[in-house]
């Protein structure tokens, strides 16, 4: 199913995908990927309409993909959350949940998310120094 969905989201077909993830997570919701996935693809969506429609079910997903995922799974999920909070301009709760990642070292510090954390993190320290 998870193939499905990204096919979907490679051809462009955003709802299609959403769609897939909705309904393979209600028919097996002891399967927390799903929600994972749903929060990232609609982050990664390039279309800012479809995108802004659908970040508060993609938070959600993620919040409860947190309370039923293992812990080794924190650090995409709270990378997430951070960024879909700054994609709406929430620059605090952006930095909660980016700071969890630096404080509790979810990711490594060469990973790519993990310097887009710290550059995220940098320029509001820089932004509230001046």
């Amino acid at each position: 199913m998870l193939l499905n969905a990204k096919s979907a989201m490679m051809g462009r077909h955003y709802l299609l995908a959403y769609q897939k993830l909705q309904y393979q997570y209600v028919l097996n919701t002891s399967q927390p990927i799903l929600l994972y996935y749903y929060g990232k693809y609609i982050c990664e969506c390039d279309n800012e309409l479809i995108r802004r429609h659908f970040q508060g079910s993609a938070i959600s997903a993620l919040q409860e993909c947190l309370r039923s995922c293992h812990e080794s799974r924190h650090g995409k999920v709270f990378y997430w959350l951070g960024k879909l909070h700054s994609l709406r301009g929430d620059t605090i709760h952006a930095l909660e949940y980016y700071d969890k990642i630096v404080s509790q070292s979810l990711l490594p510090k060469t990973s790519p998310k993990r310097r887009e954390v710290d550059a995220f993190i940098k320029n509001v320290q820089t932004y509230n120094a001046r």
